[in-house]
Formats: C-alpha cells, structure tokens, sequence
C-alpha cells in the first residue's frame, strides 16, 4: 500500500489507518474498534427502526465516497458479501459533502460511529447494521527500522493514550 512505502521509506514516522499495515518492520497498533452504521432520512421506510441487514438495502440510492477510499471499499464489499452491488449514485471527495448530499434527501449513506456522533442532530435516524463485519477498526502504524525523533515519539504517546481516554 501506499501508507506502508512511505512508512519503509521513511518519508512519513506515522499513519492512523483503519486497516493493519503489513510489512517486516512494521508495527501497527490497534487504537479503537467501532461500529458503523446506515443513516436514512427522516421520511425513509426505515426511519425508526433500530437495526436493519445489508440485504435490505439493496434497492436504495447510496451516497458515498469514491471507490479509492478504503471506507468505502469497505462497505461495497460487505454489501457484495451480502448478495449485492450498491447503487451509489453519488460519489464525492468529502464525508461533509455527503453529510450535505444526505440532507437534500437524495439517498441513504453509510457512517463510522465517531463520525456519526459529530453529526448526529443532522442525521438522526441511525440504524445499526445485523451483519457481521460491520465495524472498524483504527491503529497506529510506524516502521521499527526508522529512528523516530522526540517529536514523533510524544505524538506516538499522545496518539494512544487519547485514544485510551476515549474508551474508557
């Protein structure tokens, strides 16, 4: 992957990244495992449920981010595992964007818990997802064959000791 080069080159010290990087010197640490959810408009047929299965979705418009963004590589495959495509009918660069696009009601989009709980009174009408697979989780990844200078290493801290605080 692109995050693992840069590790083993040296150009970056760091990477929070939702999915384990693999690599000899590479030690990756996982921070926080959390849910992702579905999200419909108020007027939704599935507004006021509580949780809802992939299969069920298979006929709606989606709107999410472009397929090279691992979040979204992440939902179309958990939705092909379920027996179908999604039918994203809007693609943007920004979870904002979409969170805008959402509000005009144009569809029904897919979001991490942390991100939801930043937005929840724009998208109240969260559903949780029966399937199994539905969650991410974020660590901490660094090369064990680079030197990491003070600076990097009291971020390294700081990086896991917030997300120490935020579970507990």
């Amino acid at each position: 992957s692109v995050m693992q080069r840069l590790l083993e080159s040296g150009d970056i010290d760091l990477c929070i990244t939702p999915a384990p990087i693999e690599g000899d010197d590479i030690e990756w640490r996982p921070l926080r495992k959390e849910e992702f959810y579905v999200v419909v408009p108020p007027e939704h047929r599935l507004a006021g449920r509580e949780s809802v299965s992939l299969i069920e979705l298979k006929d709606e418009a989606f709107i999410g981010l472009h397929p090279g963004y691992w979040f979204r590589h992440l939902t179309d495959s958990l939705c092909r595992k379920a027996g179908f495509t999604p039918n994203t009918i809007i693609e943007v660069d920004a979870s904002d964007a979409v969170v805008l696009l959402f509000r005009r009601g144009l569809g029904i989009t897919f979001i991490p818990d942390m991100s939801w709980r930043k937005r929840a009174h724009l998208m109240p009408h969260k559903l949780r997802i029966t399937d199994p697979g539905c969650e991410v989780t974020m660590g901490l990844a660094w090369s064990r064959s680079h030197y990491l200078s003070f600076a990097a290493k009291q971020f390294q801290r700081f990086v896991i000791e917030y997300y120490e605080r935020l579970q507990s």
